[in-house]
């Protein structure tokens, strides 16, 4: 049996629009799969820390908020092929970082391993 599994990325930055003095809900969502897209994965360190973290490829960009629950995991899914840059928002004092030349693959999980930010 053939199983294809289709994911859906619901990005809401781009979903909420400013009109006319008026806010509009319109949902921005944007289906793939594992097997055509790519992964970035890591661990942020230390739990006070982290913030956003943006995964950047040309003019687009993704984004991510590590899961505090289970120590500062975070993956960002439906990437194109190509070389990205990462910025890691820093926050109560920690500063900002990036991380270039991430290669991803179609079909691939990248993962970053553990990632300290430093004040």
């Amino acid at each position: 049996a053939n199983n294809f599994q289709v994911l859906l990325d619901f990005d809401i930055a781009k979903s909420i629009r400013y009109e006319n003095g008026s806010y509009y809900l319109r949902p921005g969502i944007r289906p793939f799969c594992r097997k055509n897209t790519g992964s970035i994965e890591g661990m942020v360190q230390p739990d006070s820390a982290y913030g956003l973290i943006t995964a950047i490829l040309g003019t687009d960009s993704s984004f991510a908020l590590p899961d505090h629950h289970r120590e500062g995991k975070f993956k960002i899914r439906g990437l194109q092929e190509g070389v990205y840059q990462l910025l890691l928002t820093g926050k109560n004092g920690y500063a900002d970082s990036t991380i270039s030349n991430i290669t991803v693959q179609k079909g691939r999980e990248t993962d970053l391993g553990r990632i300290t930010l430093h004040k």
